[in-house]
């Protein structure tokens, strides 16, 4: 079995939303270089004018190549990018994505960093669990555009609904043995 790490949504619109989000990014471009992990997949959310967010939130970020842009210096670490245009990175498509990543077999754990834990993070962890895979999200390495109110709102969610076991706070560093996790 391959580790796999699922960065979500780490993009130039969402990374500048607040100050959580933009000290997130260092501590991201920390772990892709520890290279703890065996491959990783990104996803990349993108709006269009009339979406569903557009309509009924009337939200009309991540519409422009910047800001739908994943920062350079992540872009060597990453394996392969998904794009979506919903919150659950965990469709049928990114499911096959993950399958390719792991010898063609269905990865039984995979670990979740990114944004918006209130959002994307949260839908698809949800979405990984309920495909039978186990998701990690490692808390350290997820914020939020709400602030850190809504990030620890929907941690506590998540314990819930994934599970407290799914949950880790571990700082990640070259050699860390994840496989304790």
């Amino acid at each position: 079995m391959r580790n796999i790490l699922l960065l979500v949504d780490m993009q130039n619109g969402f990374i500048a939303q607040n100050h959580e989000c933009k000290e997130l990014e260092p501590r991201i471009s920390g772990l892709l270089e520890s290279k703890v992990f065996d491959a990783v997949m990104a996803t990349r959310f993108l709006n269009n004018p009339n979406s569903i967010y557009e309509r009924l939130l009337d939200w009309h970020g991540m519409e422009s190549t910047m800001e739908q842009a994943i920062p350079s210096e992540y872009r060597n670490h990453i394996d392969i990018v998904m794009d979506k245009q919903v919150y659950n990175g965990a469709s049928d498509e990114s499911i096959r994505m993950l399958c390719r990543l792991n010898d063609g077999m269905l990865p039984s754990q995979v670990f979740i960093v990114g944004m918006d834990t209130d959002a994307c993070v949260l839908t698809t962890a949800v979405g990984l669990f309920e495909h039978g895979i186990r998701p990690i999200v490692l808390t350290r390495y997820c914020a939020s555009g709400g602030g850190h109110d809504h990030h620890n709102a929907r941690l506590s969610c998540l314990r819930r609904l994934i599970g407290d076991g799914q949950l880790s706070d571990v700082v990640m560093t070259a050699g860390t043995d994840i496989s304790a996790l």
